[in-house]
C-alpha cells in the first residue's frame, strides 16, 4: 500500500486525508497543537473532530513537517520532533507560500507554481442588516450584494450557529 503524507489539518487537509485513507496509508501532520481552526462555536471544529475520528491513524498534532529529500523511491518528510519517514506522495493542504516554505530544496518549477499565488486583502464585517442578507433564512445560504459606496462585491450568509 502506498504511503501518503498530508501536511495541514484544516478542512481541506482532513477531507483529503479521509478520502486518501480509503486506498492509501495516510499520515497527517499539523504544526499547531489542535486540529483545524476556530470560526464559530460548534462549527468547523466539530467537523474536523468527526473526520479525524474516522481516520485509521490519528493526525500528528503539534508536529510540523518539511519535505527534506526527494528520491526515486519517494519523498522524505522530516517532522519537528526529528523523525523522518519516506512517503510515496505528499499533499500540501496549506497556503501556497507555506507549501513552498516546507520544501527544503524546491525546484524552479515548484518555486514558479506556488509563487504565482498572491494574497488579496479582504475585510470581514459582521452585520445584521436584512437588506444585505439572502432572502431565504437557511444556515449557510449565501447571497451576493454590492457594497456601497465602495462598490465591491460581498458575500453575506446566515450563520448556522451563534458566535
Amino acid at each position: 500500500m502506498d504511503k501518503v503524507s498530508v501536511i495541514g489539518c484544516g478542512a481541506a487537509g482532513m477531507v483529503s486525508a479521509w478520502r486518501l485513507s480509503q486506498k492509501y496509508d495516510v499520515t497527517v501532520y499539523e504544526k499547531s497543537a489542535r486540529l483545524g481552526w476556530y470560526t464559530i462555536k460548534g462549527g468547523t471544529s466539530q467537523y474536523i473532530k468527526l473526520l479525524s475520528a474516522i481516520l485509521p491513524k490519528a493526525p500528528l498534532t503539534d508536529c510540523g513537517a518539511t519535505c527534506d529529500t526527494r528520491t526515486d523511491k519517494g519523498v522524505v518528510v522530516e517532522d519537528s520532533m526529528g523523525g523522518t519517514t519516506l512517503y510515496d506522495q505528499v499533499v500540501f493542504a496549506c497556503h501556497a507560500d507555506s507549501a513552498l516554505a516546507l520544501l527544503t530544496n524546491p525546484s524552479s518549477a515548484e518555486k514558479k507554481c506556488p509563487g504565482a499565488f498572491h494574497f488579496v486583502e479582504n475585510r470581514s464585517v459582521c452585520h445584521r442588516d436584512p437588506t444585505l442578507m439572502p432572502e431565504r433564512k437557511k444556515p449557510g445560504q449565501a447571497g451576493v450584494a454590492i457594497m456601497r459606496p465602495i462598490k465591491l462585491p460581498a458575500v453575506s450568509n446566515w450563520p448556522s450557529t451563534t458566535i
